[in-house]
């Protein structure tokens, strides 16, 4: 019993590590295409942009903080 909660244990963590691989990579994709925007097309970036860029990498921040604190906890 204690091996299968273990393991399950294992599953979980494998999950949370590639499902926040796949989220900081959406995420910095996303920041890229806005300053490849900004930089490259010479065009401000919208007010919308910006806020999403900057919640987005906050918001990143914190998950990988908070997935850390979690992985330390078990």
């Amino acid at each position: 019993f204690r091996l299968a909660v273990l393991l399950e244990a294992e599953n979980l963590r494998i999950c949370d590590v590639i499902v926040e691989f796949v989220l900081v990579l959406m995420i910095d994709v996303f920041v890229l295409g806005v300053v490849w925007n900004i930089f490259l097309h010479h065009q401000p970036a919208s007010f919308v942009d910006c806020a999403f860029a900057f919640y987005f990498t906050v918001s990143d921040r914190e998950w990988v903080s908070l997935s850390n604190s979690r992985t330390l906890v078990k």
